[in-house]
């Protein structure tokens, strides 16, 4: 099955399979929910139902629901996973379906806890090494937990630069570096630009005007950070169609091919005992509605 839209074939994928099933399924599933209904009603009218018994019942009535829904996720991973794949095999690329995230070195990838990376792809956009992968964690616990979703691309260099980040402080998850750089008052308005304690010239030879104009000029939405000969761009969220990933690629691509005169040749020397590297930073999570 070709996927070009995640969410529509995944759609039609989950009516196939199940079929006439599906509404087997939910005719049962209404039938079950008022059988409990009643019986839940005949139970308060005799006085035998407890408060603490409430969450019990509401979780019975759910079931059949929590489990289409099961299955429908599983199938939805399934054509997911078929999305990247064939997106692989038809521009050279190698493909992995999961791996571990401790390996990486951007500050996204400590953010939070239960850190999944999958869906990862491999190659080269003409003479630069990228990745391609998706990337989810968790931050709190319980009823306050939030999940973020990222598509991210990673380009490598073979220059040596500082550790820098730019923050998009609009996708509700904000990192916060020590070391903020002032920007041009429009671009200041939406980003944030970090930098190691007196590392700042160097960054700024990086964030050229020209560049800051291309990141406007492009309608930047992600955050950027470059860290270990690599550019990462975190696209907030996790793409769904072949035109929406070949647009985002597009522009991470854009300001990788901007930058890579640059950071091909640029070579780092380390500043008396300072380490080009954001060591201190704070993150602050902002949930916005």
């Amino acid at each position: 099955m070709r996927v070009t839209d995640i969410r529509k074939d995944g759609a039609r994928l989950f009516k196939k399979k199940m079929g006439k099933w599906l509404y087997v399924w939910i005719a049962i599933g209404l039938l079950f929910d008022i059988v409990i209904l009643l019986a839940t009603w005949q139970a308060a009218l005799a006085g035998g139902l407890k408060e603490d018994s409430l969450q019990s019942i509401l979780f019975v009535l759910s079931s059949p629901w929590i489990l289409l829904a099961i299955v429908r996720a599983i199938m939805l991973k399934s054509i997911r996973q078929n999305f990247w794949k064939q997106y692989a095999a038809d521009n050279g690329y190698a493909y992995t379906s999961s791996e571990q995230t401790a390996s990486e070195r951007g500050l996204m990838f400590r953010e939070g806890h239960s850190n999944r990376a999958h869906n990862i792809l491999s190659g080269n956009h003409g003479s630069m090494p990228v990745r391609f992968l998706e990337y989810t964690f968790t931050v709190g616990r319980g009823k306050s937990s939030q999940t973020y979703h990222y598509t991210v691309f990673e380009f490598r260099f073979s220059g040596s630069f500082p550790h820098s980040y730019l923050n998009y402080t609009k996708d509700g998850y904000n990192i916060r570096p020590a070391g903020e750089l002032h920007l041009p008052p429009l671009l200041a308005k939406t980003f944030k630009l970090y930098a190691p304690e007196q590392y700042e010239i160097e960054v700024l030879q990086i964030f050229t005007p020209d560049v800051l104009a291309l990141i406007e000029d492009l309608g930047w939405n992600c955050d950027l950070e470059l860290v270990d000969q690599e550019l990462i761009v975190y696209r907030p969220g996790h793409v769904h169609t072949r035109g929406e990933l070949q647009m985002e690629f597009g522009k991470a691509a854009a300001l990788a091919a901007k930058l890579h005169p640059t950071l091909e040749r640029m070579t780092l020397a380390e500043i008396g005992t300072n380490k080009p590297i954001l060591r201190s930073y704070t993150t602050r999570s902002e949930f916005r509605s």
